[in-house]
């Protein structure tokens, strides 16, 4: 039987097709989806969208982001393809809240306010929503079958077969082993990121320890030349990649050649999607880092380690959680339950408690440590580091934003109590929100 090819529509973004078989697809938490389609013209599209409307003259750049900006340019596009404005029908959903709900998070409901933003525009335009499950508590896949012109709109983890029943949680004995027998990362990783502590390190002796590591230099190069980060001429040597780059971003793809190797070694069941672990961890950092520039908190650089590192702890627990993971289906279904329960209650520790042990068994800086244990349990009542509350911050808009690349939904957090420690005024939180990355690599 044929299968259809099935393209994920990136958060920030839309796709349109012509008379084109295939699955269209987007992961939505806070985010919102929409799928419009003329099966009579053979014209149809998703659109994933962060925010109901740009937060600043500089948002104008990447309209598709924004659903006051993004869904006139779909429309505009669908027609150009042949649709018949008269014939489209609609799709929504998205626009979920996160458990346990406050004041402040029904106040802030930027999931439900980019609802309201689609909704007025397709009301505007006669385009009659067929199907819409929006708000709930819930992640989901929305989906549209261009062949047969059909959406769906199914939860973002897949329900397991009824021979995976069976459930062998793993004892203490299994997991320590685990960690004792996870190779660590490799020397290099661990001096840049010491380095990193001290804003004047010598990127020089950085680059010369690359260029005895052959594997690291090719894969180096590999994302120096990727299309995120490079818009110019094709970069052929580590020396030249320092030059054009500069020492930070330079560091920064180091550490990030080294650490996804690290993630894609061992990525059994957390992640949905291939390098889903990784893509979570990547983009937590592009968006901690972000968020460093924009308050001053914290040196970028080590923003940015910190949150590609977050979820190392996964890489032990990942070897177990193929065979558990009915258990999981079943307890995060409920939209109540966050992962790190669960985990406790299977593994009897959880991914931030395993990251700490692998952490300081290999010697990390301490603020990376503290980041890497804590970043589910900041203190709300006594304070946490900057970095620690900044890269809680990034992971809880990953989650968010960029849902369907890791197994667990949205965790709750503290908006209102991060926002006043990184000297963010609450009513800044959407041009927070905009600091999230649309793409992050394509290596």
């Amino acid at each position: 039987m044929f299968k259809l090819q099935r393209y994920h529509v990136n958060a920030g973004t839309f796709h349109v097709v012509s008379h084109q078989p295939m699955i269209l697809e987007a992961y939505l938490a806070t985010c919102v989806g929409v799928a419009l389609y003329d099966p009579e013209s053979g014209v149809g599209g998703l659109a994933h969208l962060l925010l109901p409307a740009p937060v600043s003259a500089d948002s104008m750049g990447d309209p598709a982001k924004y659903a006051t900006t993004a869904m006139p340019l779909f429309l505009q596009n669908l027609l150009e393809a042949g649709a018949k404005r008269n014939r489209l029908r609609a799709c929504v959903a998205g626009g979920a809240l996160v458990r346990p709900l406050g004041e402040m998070d029904l106040s802030l409901n930027t999931g439900g306010r980019t609802e309201t933003a689609v909704r007025d525009f397709l009301d505007s335009h006669g385009i009659p929503i067929e199907r819409a499950e929006t708000s709930g508590y819930l992640t989901c896949r929305l989906s549209l079958d261009t062949q047969r012109w059909e959406t769906a709109i199914d939860p973002t983890v897949e329900k397991p077969l009824a021979s995976q029943e069976t459930i062998e949680p793993p004892t203490e004995r299994d997991i320590q082993r685990a960690i004792d027998n996870l190779q660590p990362i490799p020397q290099i990783a661990l001096e840049i990121l010491n380095s990193l502590e001290d804003e004047e390190y010598e990127v020089q002796s950085i680059a010369d320890m690359v260029r005895q590591e052959q594997v690291i230099a090719a894969k180096t190069l590999q994302l120096c030349n990727s299309s995120f980060y490079n818009r110019g001429r094709k970069i052929e040597t580590i020396d030249h990649a320092l030059i054009m780059l500069g020492r930070d971003l330079f560091v920064k793809l180091v550490i990030s050649s080294i650490i996804e190797d690290f993630f894609s070694r061992y990525v059994q069941g957390y992640s949905l999607c291939k390098g889903g672990l990784f893509s979570h961890s990547l983009g937590t950092a592009i968006t901690a880092e972000r968020i460093a520039h924009h308050t001053g908190r914290a040196a970028p650089a080590v923003a940015y380690s910190a949150g590609l590192l977050h979820d190392i702890g996964k890489v032990v627990l990942d070897q177990f959680v193929g065979d558990t993971y009915p258990f999981f289906y079943r307890r995060l279904l409920d939209g109540k339950t966050d992962l790190q329960t669960v985990e406790r209650e299977i593994f009897g520790t959880d991914h931030a408690q395993v990251g700490l042990t692998l952490a300081q068994k290999w010697s990390f800086p301490q603020s990376l440590t503290d980041t890497i244990g804590f970043h589910h349990r900041i203190d709300t009542h006594t304070g946490s580091s900057s970095l620690l509350i900044l890269v809680h911050l990034a992971n809880h808009l990953m989650t968010s934003f960029h849902a369907g690349f890791k197994l667990g939904g949205p965790h709750a957090t503290e908006i209102a109590w991060c926002l006043g420690k990184l000297g963010i005024p609450l009513d800044d939180y959407a041009g927070i929100v905009d600091l999230v990355p649309v793409q992050f690599s394509d290596f």
